[in-house]
């Protein structure tokens, strides 16, 4: 591992001296890459200026087929990984934004933001994917607990779509590819006067699996599964009050829906066969999210250097969860059900920004209130079971966060902050198992300070060097034990972590290179923890505090315009993670200490160019590597038998093989608007998979080759 690190390293040091030197010799031929402007950073504007680990994607790469939806970026950033399945949310830095918790526990360790509208658990997992008349996304990485509305552990995602313009103006985009992959996207914006704007988009989305599922012939519903679909309808105004961009109001309104279908095969066994539950057909949930999003943006800059924002978000989340044979007269074994979560956040901030000061103070509350409904029937055997499980909670947070930038010396900066946060939820509901109802009321409340601190260092006037440590936090919560009869209500401790992190922004060659990269140690405290335990009733989930994690490593983006006609990019993410001391609450009790965390890779790196020529002929493409990596922590490498309080050793734990992957695009653009562009993802059709199951005969496939067509016309 080390020596592929230093091979890496080595890699980057030549490219930014060959390029250096291929600039000192023609330096006429490179152009300036531009200032990249953030929306995501509270305290920093301008890339140049942040000292988070943040990875771009800009609206040129956003155009791409190879960029069809917001997992889809991910490829080309560091440290930055898919979901395993459908039903799980990002991964950043080997953590995902549930943490190891599915469905987050208590509260998620990253959030994701649409035009500053906080989203759902279930809307990060199935809310508006497409990236149609999209402006920006940004990943920060680690802790964000003062740049961000809540308090974000592991790290935070900000999509920005397009504003409203004072002119008229519009595109239309047509994509079909393989698997009678269908898109279509409309956008169109204009000024009602001198002071209202507004833009409005929408988009459609539709492919067949490439799948079979020939035990689930007999149901009605094998259509839901055997074809994915989304759409996302957006609305914005911007209203100018005074005439000017000093003081804006924009308002969003969006609508999405989202059907996605199962990836998850018969492992080697029968690679290309979806029904994975053909003995159990309740098992085959399929899922179907509707996401509403409602925002209010309010700013206004002062003379005096002081900005004040206010941004009010409301995200309403509902998911129907039914299995594949719902509604089936014969069928006895069923599930039915459905999630439905309410987001309201509200965000005061004041910003001001003179040479040598830099501060921001906000204020942050919101409320999100979360109903589940499952009902089913299982069969042991001739005896059938009814399962019934009514679940509501509340979450409230209050937070004060703030951050100071101080040049105390010349090219000398301390940077200091803090977020004084206070987290309550509630729950209340039943559980019915075989009969027994387990009420699950339950109430926990916590009061934290996260502090921040670090120092920068400006190497020259486009180039810096940043230390800072910062604490990441999550609250506690509690869980059902169903392996225990009756259910008992079992609680879980809070999780803290301690970030340290080294920066460095470099923008070269007059603009032609621009250089950003961080090393980072994170130190975890009671890390929460999910594993799932097979009983001989069925399976009920655990949850954990490790005593003692890690994880360190570095991510590095290089962007390169070799001339201007060629751009070149690249994205190196290292990461190592550890259990130092975890054991279960198994029965006996088990030790995984030395264990890396599941879903992180060792090595991800993104490689690509693109080329555009005066005559408008363009190509481009990326190459990506991802490194072998845990599957799961435990799966159900816990076996229970008849025997009671007998449990086995664990079983096999899987890891999934590295893999590379190759996206290219070639087209033409025409001088009246309109653009061509034929492109292939995965051009190589490389099989790897996102997740197996404990015994290796059950996957989650990654996607699959597609060839495609794509006609831009812009207006």
């Amino acid at each position: 591992m080390a020596r592929s690190w230093k091979s890496i390293l080595f890699g980057c040091t030549f490219l930014c001296a060959t390029a250096d030197s291929a600039w000192a010799q023609n330096e006429d031929a490179f152009f300036d890459l531009g200032t990249i402007t953030l929306f995501g950073d509270r305290s920093a504007e301008t890339l140049e200026d942040s000292t988070a680990s943040v990875g771009i994607v800009d609206a040129e790469a956003l155009d791409s087929p190879n960029n069809q939806t917001l997992t889809d970026t991910f490829r080309r950033l560091g440290n930055v990984n898919q979901p395993p399945n459908a039903n799980s949310g990002f991964v950043i830095r080997g953590v995902n934004s549930e943490g190891l918790i599915p469905g987050g526990g208590s509260a998620p360790v990253a959030s994701l933001y649409i035009d500053g509208i906080q989203q759902t658990i279930q809307g990060v997992r199935q809310g508006a994917r497409g990236l149609f008349d999209t402006e920006q996304v940004e990943v920060f990485r680690g802790p964000q607990s003062t740049l961000t509305g809540r308090n974000a552990l592991a790290g935070a995602i900000y999509v920005r779509t397009k504003d409203p313009e004072f002119s008229p103006g519009g595109r239309i985009q047509l994509t079909y590819g393989e698997d009678n992959r269908e898109q279509i996207g409309i956008a169109y914006g204009n000024a009602l006067n001198d002071r209202w704007a507004y833009r409005i988009s929408g988009e459609w989305f539709a492919k067949d699996s490439d799948l079979i599922f020939p035990a689930y012939a007999a149901f009605p519903r094998l259509n839901e599964l055997d074809r994915e679909e989304f759409y996302n309808v957006r609305g914005k105004v911007l209203w100018l009050p005074t005439g000017s961009e000093d003081t804006r109001v924009l308002f969003t309104v969006s609508q999405s829906f989202d059907a996605p279908t199962t990836n998850t095969v018969q492992g080697i066994v029968a690679p290309n066969r979806g029904d994975t539950n053909a003995a159990n057909p309740d098992f085959q949930e399929i899922r179907k999210t509707e996401t509403t999003n409602f925002g209010l943006e309010v700013s206004h800059v002062f003379d005096s250097g002081l900005k004040f924002t206010s941004h009010t978000g409301y995200s309403h989340t509902h998911t129907d969860r039914g299995s594949i044979n719902l509604g089936l007269p014969a069928q006895t074994v069923f599930t039915a059900g459905f999630f439905d979560q309410e987001l309201t956040t509200q965000e005061f901030r004041l910003n001001y920004d003179t040479d040598r000061l830099r501060w921001v103070a906000g204020l942050y509350g919101a409320i999100e209130q979360t109903r589940g409904i499952r009902n089913s029937v299982f069969g042991i055997g001739p005896l059938l079971f009814p399962s019934a499980n009514n679940l509501r909670g509340q979450d409230h947070n209050l937070a004060l966060f703030g951050e100071v930038a101080y040049e105390f010396a010349p090219r000398w900066t301390v940077i200091a902050g803090g977020r004084v946060e206070y987290f309550e939820s509630e729950t209340s509901g039943t559980i019915t198992s075989f009969g027994i109802v387990t009420p699950s009321n339950r109430s926990f409340d916590d009061f934290r300070f996260i502090p921040k601190l670090g120092l920068s260092y400006d190497i020259s006037d486009d180039q810096t060097l940043s230390f800072i440590y910062q604490q990441g936090y999550r609250p506690g919560g509690s869980f059902i034990r169903r392996d225990l009869l009756p259910n008992v209500v079992q609680d879980f401790d809070a999780e803290q972590a301690n970030n340290f992190e080294l920066g460095y922004r470099g923008t070269l060659m007059n603009g032609a290179l621009v250089v950003s990269a961080n090393a980072f140690y994170q130190q975890w405290q009671d890390q929460q923890v999910e594993t799932l335990l097979r009983t001989p009733t069925g399976f009920t989930n655990i949850i954990d505090n490790a005593g003692e994690s890690e994880s360190f490593g570095a991510e590095i983006e290089v962007t390169y315009a070799a001339s201007s006609q060629v751009e070149l990019f690249t994205s190196i993410g290292l990461l190592d993670t550890k259990f130092n001391r975890l054991t279960l609450s198994t029965t006996p009790q088990t030790t995984l200490d030395g264990s890396e965390f599941p879903s992180a890779p060792q090595t991800t790196v993104a490689v690509g160019a693109n080329w555009q020529s005066p005559q408008g002929w363009f190509a481009g493409g990326v190459v990506q590597y991802v490194g072998a990596q845990k599957s799961t922590l435990l799966d159900t490498a816990f076996i229970v038998p008849p025997a009671p309080g007998v449990v086995a050793a664990p079983g096999f734990l899987p890891r999934l093989s590295d893999f590379f992957t190759v996206d290219v695009q070639a087209g033409y653009a025409f001088q009246n608007g309109a653009t061509m562009t034929i492109y292939a993802n995965n051009l190589f059709d490389e099989k790897f998979f996102t997740a197996l199951n404990a015994t290796g005969t059950q996957g989650t496939l990654g996607a699959r080759r597609e060839v495609g067509m794509r006609l831009d016309y812009e207006f």
